[in-house]
């Protein structure tokens, strides 16, 4: 990895019919992008070729986008 700073891409899984046009114009867009990626979804996962994904939730049915977020930012290794 090139960097320690990842990116979050904050979704649900009502969104998850984006995620793959998502990934394929940040590849196509950043082809060096070298970064671990936070899908921050309800419970569902998600993969991408050549991307280090993780959607390390699952939530409980009902919670909110600010919930899962903070639970999110509690959960990575990263330091920034």
């Amino acid at each position: 990895m090139e960097s320690s700073i990842p990116l979050i891409v904050s979704s649900c899984d009502k969104c998850s019919d984006l995620w793959q046009p998502f990934f394929y114009l940040v590849k196509k867009n950043w082809p060096d992008f070298d970064r671990r990626v936070y899908l921050c979804t309800d419970s569902e996962t998600f993969a991408y070729d050549e991307f280090d994904i993780a959607c390390p939730l699952k939530m409980q049915s009902g919670s909110t986008w600010s919930e899962n977020l903070m639970t999110l930012l509690k959960r990575m290794d990263e330091d920034h």
